[in-house]
């Protein structure tokens, strides 16, 4: 397994690329790398944050619909490999900023045993610690831990042991 450090501007570049390349979900992508910048490097400055990122979302618990699994290249049975992986934590799914699944109440147990589960499905070309922030990278997923609470712009907060996962599409 090899491990590199890549900035969040080399991620966003590396997003972009990809996504021109292919001229598919690349505003989606984008805005989904802009949202998650801003928590991992808490834009925003003295922001305290009072409202949870989560409750902004409009996370579904029920199974997405087989076009939205398959628009991200999934079968059910690999989302619910995904979505159970963390054991136990899950607050369910959006399309707000591209395939999103959010987990709470998570430890770093529970990251490294998702991350695994992704590296598995899609494999990882990145996987550590930026700004106190635990991430797994591969080329079509991010995932991210957050073991203490983080502020983001705009008033909202991430609450400490928050878990989110992004998967990008073909």
């Amino acid at each position: 397994m090899k491990f590199k450090h890549i900035t969040l501007k080399h991620f966003v570049a590396k997003v972009k690329e990809r996504a021109m390349a292919k001229k598919k979900n690349w505003m989606g992508i984008l805005v989904m790398v802009l949202v998650f910048g801003f928590v991992v490097m808490g834009c925003g400055g003295n922001d305290n944050g009072d409202t949870n990122f989560l409750d902004t979302l409009g996370l579904s618990t029920s199974p997405p619909t087989a076009g939205a699994l398959a628009a991200r290249g999934l079968t059910l049975a690999q989302f619910e490999q995904i979505r159970d992986a963390a054991a136990g934590g899950f607050r369910g799914w959006t399309l707000e900023y591209g395939f999103v699944m959010a987990w709470t109440g998570r430890s770093l147990a529970n990251f490294t045993a998702l991350a695994t589960v992704l590296d598995t499905i899609f494999g990882e070309e990145y996987r550590g610690v930026v700004y106190g922030v635990h991430r797994a990278d591969g080329d079509r997923y991010g995932l991210r831990f957050f073991p203490s609470r983080s502020s983001i712009e705009g008033g909202y907060y991430v609450s400490a042991g928050t878990m989110f996962v992004m998967l990008f599409g073909d």
